[in-house]
């Protein structure tokens, strides 16, 4: 048993001495183009869980984060941790990290880096006796913003650093790692936004003096979906220049003239057939010459036809049933053992991959692909539904997955739509209700507020977190965001548990208005008429949004602009009040409540209102929209809930008021005290505004009608009319006018009552609000035919309401006209 006990101990202490993870790339180029790379080279797979990243700031000796790390290194393979704003192309493919770890990117070239290896295996990882490998000096701030690396003054700013093939170990003695020349420093510096080296190591052709050129992109054998390809290449111990070099670049297509080239510029190929290409490049000196010997490469690659696909987010604005082809980042393994279903995102939102019965196509979190299928929603979680398996494309893999966004759990509870199949992650949660599973799915609540606020977290059995302790409060949870019904979050492995971080306070407040189309509407005090961002404080303090951060665009930062700080007075919103940002780019001249670059966007854009601390980013609220109409406001009503209405009358800094409309309900339009006598409505003839659910439409063509509940009891069913079909409708929706309504939206709308062969129905419809789909379906009411039958004892009081009958058979399957009866014997 000791043996047992010291064997792997002594082991951990080899290793932590010689042929450990080493940092292998160091990447500060410009903007939020960052990361490490980490490279296990000891002969062995590496358990990460072991090790950890820590960061210190500007010469402080206080740590800024410590990110523990997960999963397993293979040997001889790197892990990368990029920034998620970083290069798209040449970085973000290669990003190991699943977002959780992300903000150590957030340094800059005077910011210390450690590895550490928790060596003692006590769980604590102390950078001040168990680092392996530094980037820096601890306590150090270099006044040029950088350390020199290898003769090069601040190569860790602005530089990318690639270690030297031979370095098999860590050093935590960062002078003795940076060197002073470039045959004593363990590092090779390159020029700023060099990625060529990134996702592999060792890289001894960049310490070799022989003459190289080499293709990085396309990589071999790829299919393209472009007929323009740009390839990049490295050359190697050669200067390509006009002249005073060592010679230029000759390159060939499909065996085609040769093109000079007199720089390293990438070589832009355009209107390329759809077919098989192979490209080669070489060296020639000045006289044109082949070197001797030749040094040259060649790639070939495949240009296929474009993929004709919508976003998720015009997807999401489909009719259900419609037929769409969608592309996205697979974010979940199979929620489901026995069917297909798959987290799907990309830049505008998320969506599930369902089907029913034998799993198709097995796909892995990471993979690009492309879905084709119908449009559905099952318990208001929408999906795209593939035919068969070669509906589905895997177009690329190993893909970063967007980042996770961090909310609130009374942000999701509220606009749990904005975030439906969406990354994203809760800090701070604890268990507040409900069992940890120890074997079969299960649902708990868990609430970051103390109680107050709580939702849904689903541990599904499929995945690898049964069996494992619960986490100990407060814990940080990831994972997706689900509905059955209501809303929830969906962790996907039991590393999406972390214990939780320093718990940041995040400010409650809510966008509640804004104004973005103005012709009249709305006057900022100085005479002009602007677009306006209005804030709600629903708490009990008030609260300054001074250095809050406001943006019209959520993924890109350059156009995230900060609340001014030099006002507390002006910037603090009292409780219960309301305060108001002019969106007119007028804060130079106007004052601290305009925004500096933002104005709103009349054919829709997004809002976003965000908190910045250290390197937590929380979006406090956002939103997109669609299409606005001049001097019509969208907004929250009642003030902070999560249903949205046009006012014709904005109120900015001040309640929203709806206009003065009375909902009549649909009991009073189809309620008569004896259908046997009289069926006709009370109020037939009457122009009435009713609030409901749709249960079922008919679409296309000539179909017109469609039918609204707003109760699950009896007379509360109605059909409304639009005389050649809504196909054309103008329907008002928060996303601006839309052409589609589907089952399970809740609406309101205005027209007039008609009574057409006995049956009551809406017509002459004036206006029709789609609202999103409800927080609840209103369920079908179990009824007999005997019930329902012409002549029934309640065939009127279930008029165009939901029903289900049971335990019937087919008596007539075709009475035409479509139509076929059932019967239950009785």
């Amino acid at each position: 048993m000791k043996k047992l006990v010291w064997a792997p101990f002594f082991i951990t202490l080899l290793i932590a001495q010689d042929n450990n993870l080493i940092f292998s790339e160091y990447a500060e180029g410009t903007g939020n183009n960052k990361y490490l790379e980490i490279y296990n080279g000891t002969g062995s797979n590496v358990d990460l869980s072991n090790y950890a990243l820590v960061r210190y700031n500007n010469g402080s000796t206080t740590v800024e984060n410590l990110y523990p790390l997960s999963g397993s290194l293979t040997n001889g393979e790197v892990y990368v941790i990029a920034n998620s704003q970083a290069d798209p192309t040449g970085i973000l493919p290669f990003n190991d990290d699943d977002g959780s770890i992300m903000t150590v990117t957030y340094y800059n070239g005077d910011d210390y880096l450690g590895l550490i290896q928790d060596s003692n295996n006590d769980g604590v990882f102390d950078n001040s006796s168990e680092a392996i490998d530094v980037i820096g000096v601890l306590g150090e701030d270099p006044a040029s913003g950088g350390w020199a690396v290898a003769g090069t003054s601040a190569a860790t700013a602005e530089h990318t650093l690639v270690r030297k093939s031979t370095i098999t170990s860590g050093n935590t003695n960062w002078s003795a790692s940076a060197g002073n020349t470039a045959d004593n420093s363990e590092w090779i510096v390159l020029a700023q936004n060099t990625w060529n080296y990134i996702d592999s190591h060792p890289h001894p052709e960049l310490e070799s003096t022989d003459t190289a050129i080499s293709i990085t992109n396309p990589t071999a054998g790829a299919t393209l979906y472009s007929s323009d390809v740009t390839v990049s290449f490295i050359v190697s111990n050669f200067t390509v220049a006009t002249g005073g070099g060592d010679g230029h670049i000759h390159y060939s297509l499909d065996g085609g003239p040769t093109v000079m080239q007199y720089n390293v510029n990438d070589i832009e190929l355009e209107d390329l057939a759809e077919t098989s290409h192979s490209l080669i490049i070489w060296l020639v000196d000045n006289s044109h010459s082949n070197l001797d010997p030749h040094v040259a490469d060649t790639v070939a690659f495949t240009v296929s036809a474009p993929l004709n696909y919508i976003t998720i987010a015009e997807a999401r604005a489909q009719a259900v049933g419609t037929n769409a082809t969608v592309r996205g980042i697979v974010t979940t393994p199979n929620y489901q053992t026995d069917n297909t279903e798959y987290g799907l995102q990309d830049n505008s939102g998320g969506l599930v991959i369902f089907h029913y019965g034998e799993p198709y196509a097995s796909l892995a979190v990471g993979d690009s692909v492309e879905v084709g299928g119908a449009l559905a929603e099952y318990m208001g979680k929408f999906e795209i539904v593939p035919a068969s398996d070669d509906d589905i494309t895997v177009i690329s893999q190993n893909n970063p997955l967007p980042a996770f966004q961090v909310i609130t759990v009374a942000s999701l509870v509220a606009n749990g739509e904005d975030y439906e199949s969406e990354l994203i992650r809760i800090n701070g949660a604890s268990i507040t209700s409900g069992t940890w599973p120890t074997s079969s799915s299960a649902n708990l609540d868990i609430s970051d507020d103390g109680g107050t606020s709580t939702v849904a977290m689903r541990i599904d059995s499929d995945m690898d977190i049964i069996g494992n302790p619960a986490p100990a409060a407060p814990f940080d949870v990831q994972g997706i965001t689900g509905q059955y019904t209501t809303y929830q979050i969906l962790p996907r492995y039991y590393t999406d548990f972390t214990p939780a971080t320093d718990v940041v306070e995040v400010p409650e407040l809510i966008i509640n208005e804004f104004l973005a189309a103005t012709e009249l509407c709305c006057d900022d005090g100085t005479g002009e008429i602007e677009d306006f961002i209005e804030i709600y404080n629903p708490g009990d303090e008030a609260v300054d949004i001074g250095g809050l951060w406001i943006t019209d665009d959520l993924d890109d930062t350059a156009h995230w602009e900060q609340i001014p700080t030099t006002d507390s007075t002006t910037t603090t919103v009292a409780a219960g009040g309301f305060i108001v940002i002019w969106a007119d780019k007028d804060q130079d001249s106007q004052g601290i409540l305009h925004t500096a670059d933002i104005k709103l966007a009349a054919d829709g854009e997004e809002i976003g209102l965000i908190f910045i601390s250290g390197t937590d980013t929380v979006f406090v609220d956002s939103l997109s929209f669609g299409a606005q109409t001049d001097d019509i406001s969208y907004g929250r009503y009642p003030d902070g809930s999560a249903n949205w209405e046009f006012f014709s009358t904005p109120t900015p800094g001040a309640a929203n008021q709806m206009d003065s409309v009375t909902i009549t309900s649909i009991y009073d339009i189809q309620y008569v005290a004896d259908p046997a006598t009289n069926d006709t409505s009370a109020l037939n003839g009457q122009e009435v505004t009713i609030s409901g659910i749709v249960t079922t439409e008919f679409w296309g063509g000539g179909n017109s009608h469609l039918y609204v509940q707003d109760s699950d009891s009896g007379w509360s069913g109605i059909i409304v009319y639009q005389s050649g079909g809504w196909d054309n409708f103008n329907f008002s929706s928060p996303q601006g006018t839309v052409h589609s309504v589907a089952e399970g939206d809740s609406v309101t709308l205005t027209g007039m009552v008609n009574e057409y062969n006995n049956l009551t129905q809406i017509k002459d419809v004036t206006a029709f609000m789609i609202h999103g789909p409800a927080a609840v379906m209103i369920p079908p009411t179990v009824v007999t035919p005997g019930q329902v039958m012409t002549g029934g004892t309640d065939a009127e009081k279930y008029e165009s309401c939901l029903i289900k009958v049971v335990d019937v058979t087919v008596n007539n399957p075709d009475l035409g006209n479509g139509e076929w009866s059932i019967t239950d014997g009785t």
